[in-house]
């Protein structure tokens, strides 16, 4: 792709996701064909290529599984007026530096999903650990890590919600015979 306007090349990603993410119930690696497509396309405008690195784009055609609507909701919005609405945060301040996160092209590709699926997960040790420095949960203990004035980010709102997931699980175990810890032996935390 050449280095057009952003709104084309947001129109070109959004229909690229809509192709890819409309097979995801036939093809469950569906994520890695869409981001090889993307990869494809060449070279972003850095709105674009920061914005597609929010949403898990590790560069070189490789990347996580993306939130579809949301994606695809700000793609839409770059499209429409080459610009995202409520998102100066993400463009200000370097916290998605899109060239800061390049990554070599053999570490790239859906790593996480290679993991044997009992790989011993690191979360007993974690929550542990955040409890012992005094945290009643993980979102209080994000809550002590992350300044006010980064609270506003993507990056932070992300975290919030998964704090928020692991303080919900660990509720409900509380209404079981399983200690929270155990918890994190059985899932992908």
């Amino acid at each position: 792709m050449q280095s057009g306007p952003p709104k084309s090349q947001a129109r070109i990603v959004k229909n690229l996701l809509v192709k890819w993410s409309a097979r995801a119930a036939l093809i469950t690696s569906w994520s890695r064909s869409f981001w090889k497509e993307v990869g494809e396309q060449g070279k972003f405008e850095s709105r674009v290529e920061t914005l597609l690195k929010s949403f898990g784009y590790l560069g070189n055609g490789s990347g996580t599984p993306p939130r579809v609507a949301e994606l695809k909701e700000k793609l839409a919005e770059l499209e429409s007026s080459g610009a995202l609405a409520h998102s100066t945060a993400l463009f200000d301040g370097g916290l998605l530096d899109a060239d800061a996160t390049e990554i070599d092209e053999d570490d790239a590709g859906g790593w996480e999903a290679s993991l044997p699926p009992d790989m011993k997960r690191a979360g007993p040790e974690i929550y542990a650990s955040f409890r012992a420095s005094g945290a009643r949960s993980a979102r209080e203990w994000l809550n002590q890590m992350i300044p006010l004035d980064r609270r506003g980010d993507a990056l932070y709102l992300d975290l919030f919600n998964q704090a928020s997931l692991v303080d919900f699980a660990v509720k409900e175990v509380g209404q079981t015979s399983l200690r929270p810890q155990q918890l994190f032996d059985l899932s992908a935390f």
